[in-house]
């Protein structure tokens, strides 16, 4: 019997410590709650809640170090690696646009944030596996349609919007629920449809139905146009990526995307699209005078941009004071992810973007194609709703945007799908005396 053992053999033990399954769990926890839960939190009012404020940082912060803890980087520093090539190249390009943002700390704030979040969402799949962060965010998805249909009956004058704004045209009526406004509420249930929808064997038909019943009943009701458009096409994705099994699969997923992103932005459009100037300020509520503002500045501005976050929110000095005038001025996005990266980022970082997010899985995705039909269907669905809902509004690598972070969750799947298999949590080996 042995009673020392060799440098080698403890190094080799602990190189096979299992990760921490609690802690990783908890952050994934915490991170969903604070994605759903943000848009509440800045309206709030109370102190420190609005977005950057410290109790929203302290929270990601959490998630990100209870990611690392979890993952046990000190035993096998590789373990830090989970985010794909792809992506880290475009959040360098990301890192290096702070150096000429116009608001570098803001830039800097928000780059963090992303970035941090984009980490402990690769870590947690990376480590944990698909199931379990997919049953805890059908989970909180379920509990917060229950708060949001209860607050819209219940207090309206909280749940339902009783205003207009600017940018968005005929709002009255439509319910929000908590999340402050229906551009926040329609993408939760719409995701939460098609985790009910597909790879949902092992859930109850019965709840399955119950659940995509009110769910839809409540997207209805909240008047969110993209969101209940690009769920019907991302259904149809989805439909097509489990059932259709022809060699021409990936071109006719890639069409029929391309299709229902079109359809879908120009019924949003016109009630009659064929006929109508796309150019009156009345289309689309208004949107082309945000994105005509936007193109006028990356056209003047086309490689760099105004740096990483540097567009919209940074008070007076924000470029929107220079290229639009009246109520465009105070909206806060530019409700198109592509055209507000197009001008933060430039056009290198719209492209390596767009390469991480959209290529890199949709190829990977197609090469899988015939590997767990349902899971496949799942993800291609959520991944073709968070990438389509970007036409009118804008979350693409934007912090913790609702469609961003399960956007990420998706493509994290997916990368967890190409990797043929992930570090397993190993006990080391014991040797028993004879």
């Amino acid at each position: 019997m042995k009673l020392f053992t060799s440098d080698q053999a403890m190094a080799t033990e602990t190189a096979q410590l299992p990760i921490r399954r609690g802690p990783l769990l908890l952050a994934w926890v915490i991170l969903i709650i604070f994605c759903l839960l943000g848009p509440f939190m800045s309206y709030s009012g109370l102190p420190g809640t609005g977005e950057g404020s410290p109790v929203r940082q302290a929270g990601y912060l959490t998630v990100f170090g209870l990611a690392i803890y979890g993952s046990r980087p000190l035993v096998d520093p590789k373990r830090l690696l989970v985010v794909p090539i792809a992506i880290c190249v475009a959040l360098l390009w990301v890192w290096l646009s702070i150096a000429w943002a116009l608001e570098p700390g803001i830039a800097f704030r928000r780059a963090f944030l992303t970035t941090t979040i984009i980490w402990s969402i690769f870590a947690i799949v990376r480590r944990v596996g698909v199931d379990q962060p997919l049953m805890i965010a059908r989970a909180l998805l379920v509990a917060l349609l229950l708060i949001n249909i209860a607050v819209s009956i219940l207090f309206p004058e909280m749940g339902v919007h009783s205003v207009n704004e600017p940018a968005d045209k005929g709002l009255i009526g439509d319910w929000r629920g908590i999340m402050t406004h229906k551009n926040f509420a329609g993408p939760t249930v719409a995701i939460l449809i098609l985790m009910f929808l597909f790879d949902a064997r092992r859930i109850p038909m019965a709840l399955r139905i119950i659940v995509i019943a009110a769910a839809s009943y409540f997207l209805y009701r909240s008047g969110s146009k993209t969101s209940a458009g690009m769920v019907v096409c991302a259904i149809a994705i989805g439909a097509l990526f489990q059932y259709y099994k022809g060699r021409a699969k990936g071109f006719i997923i890639s069409l029929t995307a391309l299709a229902g992103i079109a359809g879908a932005v120009a019924v949003y459009i016109y009630k009659d699209p064929l006929s109508g100037n796309f150019t009156d300020e009345r289309s689309f509520t208004g949107r082309p005078l945000i994105w005509k503002a936007l193109v006028d500045y990356w056209s003047d501005n086309p490689w760099l941009g105004s740096g990483y976050g540097s567009f919209w929110n940074i008070g007076p000095q924000g470029p929107i004071y220079r290229y639009a005038t009246g109520w465009v001025t105070e909206v806060a996005t530019g409700h198109n992810g592509f055209l507000d990266l197009l001008a933060t980022v430039g056009l290198p970082g719209l492209v390596l973007i767009v390469i991480a997010t959209v290529i890199v899985p949709i190829v990977t995705l197609i090469r899988k194609a015939d590997t767990n039909a349902p899971r496949n269907a799942l993800i291609v669905s959520i991944l073709f709703f968070c990438i389509g809902h970007n036409a009118t509004e804008s979350t693409l690598f934007d912090r913790d945007g609702i469609p961003q972070v399960f956007l990420m969750f998706a493509i994290a799947a997916i990368a967890a799908m190409d990797s043929n298999r992930f570090p397993k949590a190993k006990r080391p080996s014991v040797s028993r005396a004879p």
